[in-house]
């Protein structure tokens, strides 16, 4: 009997040991009090330090006085304001100005009008106190994908890019998402495309509810053993963009990022139209039968995927959002085989994924080849374990908000999204040929050879540090690896359709 083509998604569980051990109910992350780090973009007053200002004054430091250059800054300034008093001038010319107490928001802003408005004066600005980024999410410290340990630091990242993506909205198409602390603040608007009402659990086909029913399947449902929901969506989304420093949980690449949640798998995987659909509605394509997105996503994450080649209608909508601006990442898949023989991944123009672990190798079961653009951590149980994210409880519905480790391209994919986040929220004008440059430039080699691997493991810093919006963008360099030289199947498949992609057959 023929079997029907679906897609289905790219994760792997981990050991049973560990799922178990790293799956936490929010009320757990909350024991303790935790006190909260300050933020970095919030000003932070803990006395009555006096104001400082840097200022560059039009005129050479070398024909003005300190005493000349107090009387003009004060001069300009109206009376009830505090005067202020040179600390030091510095060898880029500026010079640093002490005020005689702390001034309120209101005064700063009108001593700096006062200042600009003299004409002696180039710029000038708060000499503004800065604080240790420090994370204050409990478990932030198993997520060695984020915290250094294991990996790349986010932190310094963000170093890099302190508006940690803010602006840009990254539309998950999944299984949808189930509400959680850790993510609800995040979230905007989204849709379900499952148009298979029986596969949709919700009693209706399309509808502009994107939450997440379960995906759980009965034993002999799609030719499987059955099993319990995966929550698949929920877990993506919280690698790419749950809500950081808010004393809860986990952080994430991008935690200031918006999350589209777009539903487009059930049971049994989806069809390949309503992904397709789901995809010109999430860049701001007209879809027939759906309303109109009002918020048109700049980056689509889709941790699916099918056997075969790129087929057309995926290909002409890879094209058709990317003609948006949209940048389309996608996971290379989990069959340790040449991702040429998975779609979406080897569409052209799209950022393909593959997984790397802990000791910063290729995941034991991740796809490879040409089509794979970069590698970034998706965790792998032989090399010490998965990626700790946002999850759900429930056997089949939902339950209560948890978190978990899994593991496979599904993680590494989200990862990236969020890194293109980073990248586009500080270089908005950033088309997505010039993003998938500069991620492939800037990553670096894996401590372990791959010769699939694209052009190495993403450096969130790297990719989000050298650029400015007036630069020219960087040349185009596609990746020419070979694959490996024994591909096939890893021991670890066990003979679980669900690991293999199932329904690809």
């Amino acid at each position: 009997m023929k079997h029907r083509r679906t897609v289905a998604m790219m994760a792997i569980p981990v050991s049973f040991a560990l799922a178990v051990s790293a799956q936490l109910p929010v009320a757990a992350a909350q024991d303790g009090e935790v006190a909260k780090a300050p933020r970095i973009d919030e000003r932070v007053v803990e006395d009555d330090a006096p104001t400082r200002f840097i200022v560059k004054f039009t005129d050479s430091p070398d024909t003005v006085t300190a005493e000349e250059r107090t009387q003009i800054l004060n001069g300009a300034a109206d009376d009830p304001l505090p005067d202020t008093t040179e600390v030091r001038d510095r060898e880029d010319g500026t010079s640093i100005f002490e005020s005689e107490k702390r001034m309120n928001d209101e005064e700063i802003q009108q001593f700096i009008r006062d200042a600009e408005a003299s004409g002696r004066i180039e710029y000038i600005e708060e000499d503004v106190r800065m604080y240790p980024m420090t994370v204050n999410d409990p478990q932030f410290s198993q997520q060695w994908a984020l915290n250094g340990s294991a990996g790349p630091s986010i932190e310094t990242a963000w170093a890099n890019a302190p508006k940690r993506g803010d602006g840009q909205t990254i539309a998950v198409l999944d299984t949808g998402i189930t509400a959680h602390p850790d993510l609800d603040q995040n979230v905007r608007g989204g849709y379900d495309f499952i148009s298979d009402q029986k596969a949709g659990r919700d009693g209706d086909g399309w509808d502009e509810n994107p939450r997440d029913e379960g995906d759980w399947e009965e034993s002999g449902q799609c030719g499987g053993n059955g099993r319990s929901s995966s929550w698949h969506g929920t877990h993506v989304a919280g690698i790419s963009a749950a809500v950081a420093d808010n004393g809860e949980g986990v952080a994430s690449v991008a935690p200031r990022a918006a999350i589209q949640p777009v539903r487009i798998m059930g049971p049994c995987g989806g069809y390949s139209s309503d992904i397709i659909d789901a995809m010109d509605w999430a860049s701001g394509g007209q879809v027939r039968g759906a309303s109109q997105n009002p918020n048109p996503a700049k980056i689509i994450n889709m941790s699916l995927g099918g056997q075969g080649q790129c087929s057309r209608s995926y290909q002409e909508a890879v094209d058709r959002a990317r003609s948006r601006g949209t940048v389309v990442v996608v996971a290379a898949g989990n069959e340790n085989q040449n991702a040429e023989n998975v779609q979406p991944a080897s569409c052209r123009g799209v950022i393909t994924v593959a997984a790397s672990g802990p000791r910063d190798q290729k995941s034991s079961y991740s796809n490879y080849g040409a089509s794979v653009d970069v590698t970034a951590p998706g965790g792998d149980d032989r090399q010490g374990g998965g990626i700790l994210a946002t999850y759900n409880s429930g056997s089949k519905g939902p339950g209560q908000p948890s978190y978990s480790s899994l593991q496979g391209t599904s993680m590494a994919s989200p990862y990236v999204a969020g890194v293109v986040a980073l990248m586009l929220a500080e270089n908005p004008g950033m088309n997505p040929d010039q993003v998938a440059a500069r991620l492939r430039e800037t990553a670096r080699p894996l401590e372990g050879s791959c010769n699939g691997c694209g052009t190495g493991i993403v450096d969130p810093a790297a990719a989000v540090g050298e650029r400015s919006g007036d630069q020219e963008p960087p040349a185009l360099w596609p990746p020419a690896p070979q694959p490996p030289r024994n591909p096939g199947w890893d021991d670890w498949d066990d003979g679980d359709p669900w690991l293999n992609g199932r329904g690809d057959s």
